[in-house]
């Protein structure tokens, strides 16, 4: 194999070895997500009923993305039980 492809492929080894790592990394920063619990749930949905505060202000509030409160507000996070005709509810 010529010295020169040898090289290229040595440094390409080494790049994919960085990228692998800044990967790893990356992904291991996602498991730092705020949790919320289940009285911060209810309480977004009630601050969001009242109509006063915007969802980026409830957002900022408990210090999650937007788009979070959006999904909760939506019952797509955290979807409230709902009452079924079988119970009268």
């Amino acid at each position: 194999m010529p010295r020169g492809l040898t090289t290229d492929i040595a440094a390409l080894q080494r790049r994919i070895a960085e990228l692998t790592e800044e990967n790893r990394r990356l992904r291991s920063a996602t498991a730092n997500r705020r949790k919320l619990t289940a009285s911060e749930v209810k309480s977004i949905r009630v601050l969001h009923r009242t109509g006063r505060f915007t969802q980026r202000h409830i957002a900022d509030i408990y210090a999650v993305n937007p788009a979070t409160v959006s999904r909760i507000v939506r019952d797509l996070y955290w979807p409230q039980p709902r009452a079924s005709a079988a119970t009268g509810g």
